[in-house]
């Protein structure tokens, strides 16, 4: 905490988060009907202008809703799609990292040709391409969004692993003749 009074952009980065959070769980709610209010005499109004009402600040589009509005109850879908999104590909792709750094050897090189082949490819793209052979579904965002993000968890979980396998009390416990998938039995303590 003392971290954040120190630094104001810090501190100013997580009001920002826990604004937005709170416009999307408690935006909607609150908002009401007025996602779907039109006002025909304020369509297409700019930005800036509040002759309207405090929520056309933003300006409306050709139906006269107001733009804040909108936003505020889209905040919500996005930050469900990108939070899912992120968590499965941490989760597959630390998975796939893990495997691929603890088995080693070819698999390892398959698995990280896989990650370059990924990485090679712009997100926008495969995104565009999946979603237009596919329904464009918020399932189907996440999953290629996940699916783009896999090649950064991956590798960072291959690192790790590489670097554990080669530290000093795993060549200690080789030594002292422990299996490859080593089962270990928690028992409580005799005084």
């Amino acid at each position: 905490m003392a971290f954040l009074v120190r630094d104001p952009f810090a501190l100013l980065s997580l009001c920002w988060i826990i604004f937005l959070l709170l416009a999307a769980l408690i935006g909607p709610e609150l908002l009401g009907n007025n996602v779907e209010k039109m006002n025909l005499r304020a369509r297409n109004t700019p930005p800036g202008s509040i002759g309207a009402g405090w929520m056309t600040i933003l300006g409306t589009d050709t139906l006269g809703r107001s733009m804040l509005v909108r936003i505020i109850v889209a905040t919500r879908n996005t930050i469900g799609i990108a939070l899912t999104a992120a968590i499965s590909a941490m989760v597959v792709g630390g998975f796939i990292g893990l495997c691929a750094g603890y088995i080693g050897r070819w698999p390892s090189k398959v698995i990280m040709q896989f990650s370059d082949v990924v990485q090679s490819f712009p997100s926008m793209l495969m995104a565009m391409i999946v979603l237009y052979i596919l329904e464009p579904r918020a399932f189907n965002v996440v999953i290629v969004l996940a699916f783009t993000r896999l090649p950064v968890y991956i590798r960072v979980a291959r690192a790790e692993v590489l670097e554990i396998r080669e530290r000093l009390f795993v060549d200690a416990a080789r030594v002292l003749g422990a299996a490859v998938f080593r089962s270990y039995t928690v028992t409580s303590p005799r005084w």
